[in-house]
This record gives structure tokens, sequence and C-alpha cells, in this order.
């Protein structure tokens, strides 16, 4: 698919990458994230998922920088995060500040982030291909019925779960409904992208109302030098690996 003016976009621009994709990238650090940003940063103890958060808020700048136009230093502003439950910023769904037209959405896990931002509502969501969600009669009371069944009767029903609750995680991010579905020609309802990352052995799933163009982390320019104040962040703990955990 072609790319329009990000000023003027009418697509969703989608991105998925490893952490070490992100984090690898020149200028892409921790002073391009807010103040509650950096808290939140600050009390996570296990320093593999503090990459993969800092790699997913880098990843939704990028995305929502060609999608709108505004520059990466401007983002520190206007990227934000509301929680209608308890009716207090810097967690839950997040936001544009003044763009209510347009969507954001991130994800990550072990060593993945994603991001999507566009017109209308956009949702998405990463997994690690060899994750297998579970125990089952949890999954009954998050998942559709009549999608659970076929995925229990698949050839692969691990693979086949995973797939479902990612299309679930995305549509959910996307303010669907429980019991909502795949959206209908003419309705206007999220449609669902997914397809899995063999490169990056990654399951995806994104929920959009408009089409998506799907970037690598590499298509993204670089943050200009001069757009970011302050010394270089110390170095960051040496990533950790391990057996992927069971969410």
């Amino acid at each position: 698919m072609d790319l329009v003016d990000p000023v003027v976009s009418v697509v969703s621009v989608v991105s998925v990458a490893t952490t070490a994709e992100v984090l690898d990238r020149p200028g892409l650090d921790e002073r391009l994230l807010a103040p509650w940003e950096l808290r939140r940063l600050a009390r996570i103890r296990v320093p593999s998922r503090r990459d993969d958060v800092l790699a997913a808020r880098l990843l939704l700048r990028l995305c929502a920088a060609r999608s709108t136009g505004l520059p990466l230093s401007a983002l520190t502003r206007e990227l934000a995060q509301y929680c209608a439950e308890c009716d207090r910023h810097g967690h839950g769904r997040p936001y544009l500040r003044g763009r209510s037209g347009v969507g954001v959405s991130l994800s990550h896990a072990d060593g993945l982030a994603a991001a999507a931002v566009g017109p209308g509502a956009v949702g998405i969501d990463v997994e690690p291909a060899s994750r297998r969600p579970g125990p089952l009669p949890v999954l009954e009371r998050l998942l559709p019925s009549a999608g659970l069944r076929a995925a229990t009767a698949a050839p692969d029903p691990g693979a086949a779960l995973l797939r479902l609750w990612v299309r679930r995680e995305a549509l959910f991010k996307a303010g669907a409904s429980d019991g909502e579905e795949e959206g209908e020609e003419g309705r206007g309802g999220p449609r669902l992208l997914e397809w899995t990352d063999r490169r990056r052995a990654a399951v995806v799933s994104v929920a959009t109302a408009a089409p998506a163009v799907v970037l690598p982390v590499t298509a993204f320019p670089a943050p200009a030098p001069n757009r970011m104040s302050g010394p270089p962040p110390a170095p960051a703990p040496k990533r950790m690996s391990g057996p992927l955990a069971v969410g």
C-alpha cells in the first residue's frame, strides 16, 4: 500500500518490532518520554519488562508522528492515558490530547513491542507465538463461546486459542463490546488485520476503523538530536532472556 501524507493520513500506521530493534535505533531513548511515564518505568523492577514497556512507548511515538505529522518532541506532551473506571490519568487507555478522532494503541510482551495510530477506533495486541493462554475455565469467561469452540476443535488448539485471545484483546482496545466481533461491511466497526510475524516469532492482531499500513521500525526516521534535551540516559541494564511466562 502506498503511504499518504502523514498530516492528512487516512490510514492506520502500524508497527511491530522486537524490543531490541526499537531500543537499538539511534535517538530513541527515555528522553522522549513524559515525566509521568518515567515515574512508571522507575517502578518496574524486572529489567526485561522495563525494556518492553519503554520500547512500546517509543514505537507508539514513531507511529503517532507518522500518522499525524507531529514532531516526536511534541508527543512528549500530547500522548496521555486515562482510566474511565477510576477517573484518573497516567494509566488506562492511551490517547492524543486534542485529537479525539485519532485512535492510539500499544502492546508489549516478552521482548516484543507493537503500536498503532490512525483515524477512528484502533486496537493492537502482540504475543509470542509460543505462548499458550489458559486455563480453559478462565478463557470460557473471557472469550466468545463460538470462537472458543472453534479454537478447541482446531488441529492445534493452543495456537488457535492464542490467535483468538490476541484478536479479542485488539477488539477490546479498539472499544468493541464483549460480544462484538469484527465490523460488518458498511457498519463502521473495527476490522481485523492479523498475522504471524515469523521473523519475530509473534502473533499480531490489529483492530482498526481504517485501512492499515504496516511499517518496520527501520522505516521511521531517527529523531533529530537537536530536538532532544538533557544528557544521554545511563546505559540500560543488560536485557534478560529466559522462558516465556504464560499470561
